[in-house]
């Protein structure tokens, strides 16, 4: 039996452009419309139809036995136009955040989830001039008309994610651009970062701010070449490093100075899982290196998938741990199946108990692990993936919008219930599934890791 503190959250995460639909004022809408950059050419207009049926997934959270509810706003829907802020869509969100904070789900806000308003897209997005001052303003609005249900705030996440598949690959809005305008817009990211911090403070004295980062392992893709090997360390600095040592520290590619206060009260892990890296000499946007799938997954379109494992996420936490701050686990679901999620919610939940009783995991004490947050609780569209893939705990029928629990989406209700894992588990939910490299480190040689 693995058990852990009275207080660790048990949640899952809503993103606002995956299940809401209608988002027209948003970069990435205008983006889904030309044909064969999404797969299947599917679109975002219905989502889930979430912005509807909200009540029912709020109650539906609330019988899983969950006890948070991170919950991501639409930028373009609060603010239509620059300096006009949506009063309508700011009382929804109030509706979403109080009801699951009646509910007993500790509200995490998200304030900026991938998406930018089509006006701040078309003025440069994070490399416009007042990218900063715009951002702020609908930051003060937001946390005014929310924070007496929230103390959780998260104001960017997977920044990473934007600008590597964004202005590097160009996978992303808005497209490729040069290696300059990557160092600008991270600049502008640090500044509200730590803005942010500061400001939610003055609002709410007992706010909590937190800091999305990536959790990414990568091995060589031929273990006996040393290229290859340098290929892996490059992209975990970029996805992994990068940001954290710019917004905790000050250094790095941008030179930031350090803060004067602190930029964050913890750390949002977004593990997403493992990937092979090669050497590529005619990718220098992204360090001269080739990122490849694991086999066994999906690849409905690009980038490749991330193979979630127990010895993957153990590395991911072990890097995190170097920040020194309170670990909120944010898990990307398995796109292989439910199956797959639930030896991925149980493979978790081993590893977060063996790590938070291991004294050698920080140099004076054990981490302190806030929580686990599933990503997401429903079937949504999943970014240039379309709907080729699915990755929630709850099906969504495409055309008719029913919710259907999966397996993992029970298992995650027994482990909230019982606050932890216990022996028979994997048996009783997932006995039949044996995925290609599942299991523990003995699966991936621990000597190529790279978190």
């Amino acid at each position: 039996m693995t058990s852990f503190h009275n207080t660790f959250l048990w949640g899952a995460a809503i993103s606002a452009h995956a299940v809401e639909g209608g988002h027209f004022n948003s970069d990435w809408w205008h983006w889904e419309q030309r044909p064969g950059r999404v797969a299947g050419d599917a679109t975002s207009r219905t989502g889930a139809d979430h912005v509807n049926r909200w009540a029912e997934d709020v109650a539906l959270a609330k019988k899983l036995s969950l006890n948070a509810l991170v919950v991501s706003l639409e930028w373009s829907q609060v603010e239509p136009e620059p300096g006009q802020i949506a009063t309508e869509w700011l009382d929804h969100y109030g509706k979403v955040v109080r009801r699951a904070f009646e509910n007993g789900l500790a509200p995490i806000v998200l304030l900026q989830d991938r998406t930018l308003p089509q006006w701040l897209a078309e003025e440069g997005g994070w490399a416009a001039q007042h990218a900063v001052r715009h951002f702020a303003a609908y930051a003060q609005a937001v946390v005014e008309a929310l924070q007496p249900w929230c103390r959780h705030w998260i104001p960017l996440g997977n920044p990473m994610a934007s600008l590597i598949h964004g202005p590097l690959e160009g996978l992303w809005p808005p497209g490729r651009q040069k290696l300059n305008g990557v160092t600008q817009r991270l600049r502008t990211l640090v500044r509200i970062q730590r803005g942010f911090a500061a400001a939610v403070k003055q609002l709410q004295p007992d706010a909590q701010t937190g800091l999305s980062a990536e959790g990414r392992t990568f091995s060589p893709a031929e273990p006996g070449r040393s290229w290859d090997h340098h290929a892996a360390r490059r992209l975990s600095w970029w996805w992994n490093r990068l940001w954290p040592e710019a917004v905790l520290l000050g250094r790095g590619l941008l030179a930031v100075k350090p803060a004067a206060t602190s930029p964050c009260d913890f750390l949002t892990l977004h593990y997403a899982g493992h990937w092979l890296a090669r050497f590529q000499p005619f990718h220098g946007r992204l360090q001269w290196a080739e990122v490849l799938s694991d086999p066994g997954m999906p690849t409905p379109g690009r980038p490749p998938i991330g193979q979630p494992n127990a010895a993957s996420l153990r590395a991911a936490l072990g890097r995190a741990a170097t920040w020194d701050r309170p670990i909120l686990l944010m898990m990307q679901g398995d796109p292989r199946g439910d199956d797959a999620r639930c030896h991925q919610l149980l493979d978790a939940t081993a590893t977060l108990a063996a790590d938070s009783q291991d004294p050698k995991w920080k140099p004076e004490q054990t981490p302190d692990i806030l929580g686990l947050i599933h990503d997401p609780l429903l079937d949504g569209f999943e970014w240039i993936h379309g709907h080729a893939i699915r990755r929630g705990l709850v099906h969504v029928e495409r055309d008719s919008f029913a919710r259907t629990p999966g397996n993992s989406a029970f298992l995650l209700k027994a482990l909230a219930e019982s606050n932890g894992a216990w022996d028979g588990a994997r048996a009783r939910f997932c006995p039949a599934w044996a995925p290609p490299w599942h299991g523990g480190p003995g699966d991936i040689a621990e000597e190529t890791l790279t978190a």
